[in-house]
């Protein structure tokens, strides 16, 4: 059985005889890709069933978020209500998130779910 047919039977609560298989790794990155050379290697290697795409843009640049981190303990909310946001723009963002479902399903059999946020 496909990986998308045994998802979508789950989903719509019938028994497809096993569990689809899916991680949350984006914390483990560094640590799996030291043991299976990618992240796209374990999956492979462990059958996952699905891909979880991100659809929202970066609220803040990545440089800015990394001199919170350093500075304390935690970013707290506070510490935000001064940093500056990323302006959206879906136009270039959102051509990248449409061609993941396609790679995804397509050329490595995944079920493809996208999170995201609509910021405006």
């Amino acid at each position: 059985m496909k990986s998308h047919e045994l998802v979508s039977l789950t989903i719509k609560g019938q028994n497809p005889g096993r569990t689809p298989v899916y991680g949350w790794l984006a914390n483990l990155k560094e640590e799996i890709s030291k043991i299976f050379g990618s992240v796209e290697a374990f999956e492979d290697h462990y059958v996952f069933n699905m891909a979880h795409i991100f659809g929202d843009p970066p609220m803040y640049d990545n440089e800015i978020i990394e001199v919170l981190k350093k500075s304390a303990n935690s970013i707290t909310p506070e510490m935000l209500l001064d940093t500056p946001m990323n302006p959206v723009d879906r136009t270039v963002y959102y051509n990248d998130i449409r061609k993941q479902p396609k790679y995804h399903k397509q050329a490595r059999g995944r079920f493809c779910y996208i999170q995201t946020a609509l910021c405006d």
